[in-house]
């Protein structure tokens, strides 16, 4: 299953080409968050990384470089450029210079685009077992996040420990004082409850969160989210392509057509679209809307 770090890397391929990208090197030697003293080999033709340079998903402001030996000098404000954390990094990292799409932006669109898709999609969830002999108040108190309740089935005992499961229709969800109560039919008879409700996605923090077990979305939307992403970040380069005063804009314009970020952007917004419908359509088959009784 895809993880966090998996889907960073594969939205930058598709950003780059899987063949344009920024030059990078390796972090030779640890550092802390507060160093401002990097070693870092870039090989037999060093980069230069002036500007902005980028570790995990820290960004860093360089001011110096020393080719002949490998020692890169930060500004003294330099750490968690840009709303980055300053963090400890071990030797071996990854450093690339000047990233045009640095990583922590790239999991912001993630999550903004898992936050945006609900709903219509969610994230089906089992609670866990609510005995109603135990029960007392006016119904069952459900998750703050609970969009709404899928299913409601009864575990009722055949004899000894035989049991089996049956849906129950009597049930409604009120709300009070901004709590969801699950509100049940008394005149039945019933053991054990498992309650399966539709939540709000959660969003992806670490580089290893495993994106179906966290978001707890089927991992076949993670190319929903995918093409939601690009369409954001596509649009934040066209953004950026029409401040002129840039020379690299300047430099560019007769060789890129105007407004062609936005003809990309609107060609991800459909995949977008096309795949939030194919998804929703997948969890209205599997969790159909259940008719309910009221007595």
């Amino acid at each position: 299953m895809p993880s966090l770090g998996a889907l960073t890397d594969e939205i930058i391929g598709h950003l780059h080409g899987h063949v344009d990208v920024p030059a990078m090197g390796t972090l030779s030697t640890a550092i802390d968050a507060d160093d401002t003293t990097l070693t870092v080999d870039f090989g037999d033709q060093p980069a230069r990384p002036n500007g902005v340079i980028e570790i995990g998903t820290e960004l860093m402001v360089a001011t110096r470089y020393d080719a002949s030996n490998g020692q890169l000098t930060l500004a003294p404000w330099g750490r968690g450029h840009r709303g980055t954390t300053a963090a400890v990094h071990a030797a071996g990292s990854l450093v690339t210079v000047r990233p045009r799409f640095p990583r922590k932006r790239v999991q912001e669109a993630i999550n903004e685009t898992i936050r945006a898709s609900s709903p219509p999609l969610y994230a089906p969830r089992d609670l866990a077992p609510i005995d109603t002999g135990a029960f007392v108040g006016l119904g069952y108190e459900l998750p703050a996040d609970t969009l709404r309740v899928l299913r409601v089935d009864s575990t009722d005992q055949w004899g000894g420990d035989l049991a089996y499961r049956r849906v129950l229709r009597n049930w409604t969800v009120r709300s009070i004082a901004g709590t969801k109560l699950l509100e049940i039919d008394r005149n039945e008879t019933l053991h054990t409850l498992q309650v399966t409700v539709a939540a709000n996605p959660a969003p992806l923090a670490a580089e290893a969160d495993d994106f179906a077990t966290v978001t707890g979305l089927a991992e076949s939307a993670a190319d929903v989210v995918i093409y939601g992403a690009l369409q954001r970040l596509v649009m934040g380069v066209e953004l950026a392509r029409q401040q002129v005063i840039s020379p690299e804009a300047m430099a560019r314009a007769d060789k890129v057509p105007v407004q062609s970020g936005i003809a990309i952007s609107r060609y991800y917004a459909a995949l977008y679209q096309q795949r939030l419908a194919a998804e929703q359509d997948r969890l209205n088959q599997e969790y159909p809307i259940t008719l309910l009784r009221r007595g």
